[in-house]
């Protein structure tokens, strides 16, 4: 049992390093047609963001989105800055900078995740939830007869500031930075949930959407490891069904928009 939860664990570890490693991968063009349509449902009136992305982004392949989203964010800028200081305030394109980028790579993204979301969704999430599982099941036979076992929590890799708790802090300090404050460097990672987003609300995902989903995966996960260890108290199962059922169900079966977590 021992050797399948080391198993379960270089399997998970495998998933989460791939899916860290979408962020650098990945290719952008923004074609003129996309642009100007962009251009028109934003209701975009500078001629100077327009020239500057002309000159500088449209038709031309970048190989990651950090410097796809300079480009863009470079020419939001130059452009704002000319605006502003004639007052032109009509001008002004007013959205969060990296939120702007984020609108636009998300339509210009080509090449192989992109056009395989399926299968990198096998490659990290699937990954990563076969690992956890691998991981937390065994203990129905490990922890023994039913009732509660905390025995070496305080020697455990995952408790006691060992290397697993470190990484788990370091990966979700991470990815809050990036969902808050630079979207635009996480398409990949929204690319992969797509499908799952279209099936629900007919829409593509949104950073957002990645998050929820990403919660309630982590979520379920957990509950089953609740309802191992905890499988001798009715109390504890009721309550985790519960929370389980509440967040998947706010979550994913709001009628409303459910990019807005």
């Amino acid at each position: 049992m021992k050797g399948i939860q080391k198993t379960g664990l270089l399997i998970f570890l495998i998933g989460l390093g791939t899916f860290i490693s979408l962020i650098f991968l990945g290719n952008y063009k923004l074609s003129s047609s996309i642009f100007d349509q962009f251009v028109k449902n934003k209701g975009i009136n500078s001629e100077l963001f327009i020239n500057e992305m002309n000159q500088n982004v449209i038709e031309k392949s970048f190989s990651n989105s950090f410097q796809f989203s300079s480009k863009i964010i470079s020419a939001l800028k130059i452009s704002n800055e000319i605006h502003k200081k004639n007052n032109e305030w009509d001008k002004v394109i007013w959205d969060k900078p990296h939120s702007f980028s984020y609108q636009i790579a998300k339509e210009a993204g080509t090449g192989l995740i992109k056009e395989n979301k399926v299968l990198f969704w096998c490659l990290t999430f699937g990954l990563g939830i076969l690992g956890a599982l691998l991981y937390i099941i065994p203990n129905v036979v490990l922890l023994g007869p039913k009732g509660i076992k905390n025995n070496g929590i305080f020697l455990n890799p995952t408790t006691n500031r060992g290397w697993i708790g470190w990484l788990v802090f370091i990966f979700l300090i991470g990815f809050y930075l990036l969902l808050y404050f630079r979207p635009d460097y996480i398409i990949n990672w929204t690319y992969i949930v797509d499908p799952i987003s279209e099936s629900i609300s007919g829409n593509l995902a949104s950073q957002w959407f990645l998050y929820g989903f990403l919660y309630s995966i982590v979520m379920t996960t957990m509950a089953i490891r609740m309802y191992i260890k905890y499988r001798h108290d009715k109390y504890q199962i009721l309550r985790t069904t519960s929370v389980l059922f509440f967040q998947i169900v706010f979550a994913f079966f709001n009628p409303g928009d459910i990019s807005a977590f």
